[in-house]
């Protein structure tokens, strides 16, 4: 893997046909019950793999497809979006660049990243832009794998990343009105999502307030906007809030909203934030783009949740090995009370057979676990690659 490019795109996948955004009117979406497999094939697995994921991680986003089938994205395409504070990774594994851009360039990769990750593990995602970006880009609205039809497929995935690059940041914050009609399109499907134990999945990828027409964001306007938040608390949603910005007053906004609604909801950097707060708590992990890729699909894990919190106990650092890296790898694994050193053996094994990844916080290639600071953190003293330093 180590001579691989870092291509933040995976391969042109089947996606079905883009669905312009009709003012005032709902597109459709699947009415007939999803599918519950949580099974990825061979290609789909090596794909993945190819893209950076562990083989844990990779399997486990079939189980994310199953569990949420359905996806809506709300893209901010607003013209504070044109603000310099956004970042990029470029370049290869021999030569990686974290490349300074706007917002939008940030969540425009972000967005056409997902757009064909959901047509490779078939699940449906809608993507609404805030804003319509005119006749020039394409629809506001457009669709990937609602669809088997494979005639149009490279057309479709072709159209959606067109209508990403050839949008430009401009216009408000409308997001009350985008969350009305999601919640309405989401209740249609409500009863196939509960018969088979599963939810929709809706991430706001935004970096300002939610604004009326004018541009406003008043105090009506934000409570407007929390309660249409509210609307969707008695629905199968799970909602995952991915900031662009840096700005203070916009991030405690929305950390803020955790503790106003009951709503199952996770609020996310960009891969640098996250990166560093976890790695305050957790110093061993690597916090790659695999992961943080998962967690903007809205990959839910309760361990995931408590990555930033605190340092993880035993129990729970075994079964995040074994979600990131799969049960099978680490079938050999002995209990981590018992044997640690044989835990870290195999661990060790098993990492070094997935390669490197860029590293946020070091800014290079690391293997994803530092074994230095797991020994720290829970062996009393370190080891590298099972010797004694």
């Amino acid at each position: 893997m180590a001579d691989q490019e870092i291509d933040l795109n995976v391969p042109v996948v089947p996606v079905a046909a883009a669905m312009p955004l009709r003012p005032g009117q709902a597109t459709n979406v699947p009415s007939s019950p999803f599918p519950a497999s949580n099974y990825l094939g061979p290609e789909q697995l090596r794909i993945l793999q190819q893209q950076g994921f562990p083989s844990g991680l990779a399997k486990e986003l079939g189980n994310t497809r199953a569990s949420y089938p359905l996806r809506f994205w709300i893209v901010d395409n607003s013209g504070s979006m044109r603000s310099t504070d956004g970042k990029e990774i470029r370049g290869t594994k021999e030569r990686i660049q974290e490349v300074s851009c706007n917002r939008w360039t940030e969540l425009q990769g972000a967005v056409e990243y997902h757009a064909e990750l959901a047509g490779l593990i078939q699940a449906t995602t809608v993507f609404r832009m805030l804003n319509d970006p005119g006749v020039l880009a394409g629809p506001q609205e457009f669709s990937v794998a609602d669809s088997n039809s494979a005639a149009t497929m490279e057309q479709d995935v072709e159209q959606a990343k067109n209508v990403i690059r050839k949008s430009e940041p401009k216009g408000v914050t409308p997001l009350t009105e985008h969350l009305t009609d999601i919640r309405n399109r989401i209740e249609s499907v409500e009863h196939s999502l509960r018969s088979q134990g599963q939810q929709a999945v809706l991430v706001i990828a935004t970096d300002g307030l939610p604004s009326n027409k004018y541009g406003e964001s008043t105090q009506v306007v934000q409570t407007e906007f929390v309660n249409a938040l509210r609307d969707l608390q008695n629905l199968p949603v799970w909602v995952v809030v991915r900031l662009c910005t840096n700005d203070d007053e916009v991030v405690e906004y929305y950390n803020n909203l955790d503790s106003i609604l009951e709503l199952p909801l996770e609020v996310i950097d960009d891969l640098w934030g996250e990166a560093q707060e976890i790695h305050s708590a957790n110093k061993w992990l690597n916090y790659a783009l695999p992961l943080h890729r998962a967690r903007e699909m809205g990959f839910k894990h309760r361990i995931f949740d408590l990555l930033d919190e605190r340092l993880l106990n035993k129990d729970e650092l075994q079964e995040f090995m074994v979600l990131v890296f799969g049960q099978e790898a680490m079938a050999e694994a002995p209990d981590i009370h018992s044997d640690w050193k044989g835990f870290v053996h195999v661990l060790t094994r098993v990492m070094k057979s997935e390669g490197k990844e860029y590293n946020p916080v070091t800014k290079k290639l690391d293997w994803w676990i530092d074994i230095k600071q797991l020994e720290r953190c829970y062996g009393g003293g370190f080891r590298l690659f099972g010797k004694k330093k």
